[in-house]
């Protein structure tokens, strides 16, 4: 968990870059199975297993700093709500969300592994309704504290939020969000990613504190 984040540009989740290369991939999808979304800020596409294909963002449907002393490792800290996470990958990190929707979530796009201090991005999906529901009480200024394999804790601020299609595509201003969302650059940050219907993401973008 530990390792240094590696870049996923070969097959970053579900949002389609409408300026990517010709060849289709695609991308984790957090969408709850027991619960379709409808639509709310940004789309993001999802895929169930990764056939290149169209890439996809992975389908998944007031937060302040944590005052938690005794960290746990590979912990997300949304408001009060402590949510485990796997470093998964592209590879892997559908599959594991799928297998336990409600009690883990885990990186997809960006660095496979979290690490406050690699000036990388982390991409991290779960379900909606599931382990990231709390995600929808996320707005501009929230605090998330992310610890790493080791617990080291860093905070990041969402500066962002976004509904976006299946594609990254913001429903709202038609940007696409895909390599944002995706990619390791941007400096030291993470992207949360849960699913608002079958057809519509919400993508928060968090910066280090």
């Amino acid at each position: 968990t530990t390792q240094a984040k590696t870049s996923t540009n070969k097959t970053d989740p579900a949002i389609k870059n409408a300026s990517a290369k010709e060849t289709s991939e695609t991308a984790p999808a957090t969408k709850n199975k027991s619960e379709k979304k409808t639509a709310a800020t940004n789309k993001v596409k999802k895929t169930t297993d990764q056939q290149p294909v169209t890439r996809k963002i992975p389908d998944t449907q007031d937060a302040k700093a944590s005052e938690n002393t005794n960290y746990k490792k590979d912990t997300l800290y949304i408001g009060g709500t402590e949510v485990p996470y796997k470093d998964g990958g592209v590879s892997e990190g559908q599959s594991i969300i799928n297998g336990d929707p409600n009690g883990v979530a885990s990186t997809w796009g960006g660095a496979p592994v979290q690490s406050g201090t690699d000036g990388m991005n982390t991409h991290f999906i779960g379900h909606n309704a599931g382990i990231f529901s709390c995600l929808l009480n996320l707005y501009v200024g929230s605090v998330v504290t992310v610890t790493d394999g080791n617990g080291v804790p860093t905070n990041y601020v969402v500066n962002s939020r976004h509904v976006t299609d299946i594609y990254g595509v913001d429903t709202t201003t038609k940007e696409n969000l895909w390599n944002q969302i995706t990619s390791t650059s941007g400096g030291e940050r993470i992207t949360l990613q849960t699913c608002l219907s079958e057809k519509t993401r919400l993508i928060l973008f968090a910066n280090k504190q």
